[in-house]
């Protein structure tokens, strides 16, 4: 049980879901909720869009997550240690634990500029529709 639990965390890899990531991912599903809430005008639809959205965004950010970071490699006769983090189909590259953080922010970073890019939009389509 103990070796299938860490197998599944080094494939997982960062969760997303602590640090400044939480934050920047709120607030982007909260700028692409005004969005699309903007330009559907209607509430229920614009609930759903965003979500999507959002799961979207989500899903492509695991994605390449792995990518955000140079990985080290694994020599011949090295073990993997139980805190690293293997990027499934990267062979013997892997991220050792002291990775975590710098592609946490790198991440976080991307997000956050999602989110002002979607708050500005929102801000043009409010000006558009109130000019």
């Amino acid at each position: 049980m103990r070796r299938r639990r860490t197998q599944r965390r080094r494939e997982a890899g960062p969760a997303a879901a602590r640090g400044p990531a939480l934050a920047a991912y709120t607030l982007c599903a909260l700028a692409l909720g005004a969005l699309t809430g903007l330009l559907l005008r209607r509430q229920l639809p614009a609930l759903g869009a965003s979500l999507a959205l959002t799961v979207a965004l989500g899903q492509a950010m695991a994605a390449v997550r792995a990518r955000f970071w140079p990985t080290a490699t694994l020599h011949d006769g090295q073990h993997l240690s139980p805190h690293a983090w293997q990027p499934s189909g990267h062979g013997p590259a892997y991220h050792p634990a002291s990775h975590f953080w710098p592609i946490h922010l790198v991440e976080t970073g991307v997000v956050v500029t999602l989110a002002a890019l979607a708050t500005a939009a929102a801000f043009a389509v409010l000006r558009r529709r109130t000019a």
